[in-house]
């Protein structure tokens, strides 16, 4: 999927209640990439996984999720951002909470 002058529509996920909070950066060659939370209303933290998904010419999108710091059973994400630099790297960052008062770490990844 190439940047175009026109807007287009295309489900990137459709897997339960997803795209929360979402961003979306493209790179060099046109194609998209997004970040954005899974949202889950019966938990009591219901911002949960991170999740980055690009385009992949020829194959379509390819959607993983992004790993939450552990080690707290009240680990969950919320406030995502994406950039892209010059050699199309992808830097995703996002808040990794482990309680709404005190606990709370920004998590910076670059995708391989």
């Amino acid at each position: 999927m190439k940047a175009t002058a026109q807007w287009g529509f295309q489900i990137v996920d459709d897997g339960g209640d997803v795209g929360r909070r979402s961003q979306i950066a493209v790179d060099s060659q046109g194609n998209p990439h997004a970040v954005y939370f899974s949202y889950d209303p019966g938990n009591s933290d219901p911002y949960q996984t991170p999740y980055y998904a690009h385009w992949v010419p020829g194959s379509g999108w390819a959607i993983r999720a992004l790993p939450l710091l552990t080690g707290h059973p009240y680990s969950f994400g919320n406030y995502v951002a994406i950039a892209i630099s010059s050699d199309d790297s992808v830097g995703v960052s996002y808040i990794n909470y482990w309680d709404w008062s005190a606990y709370n770490d920004l998590c910076v990844l670059k995708t391989p």
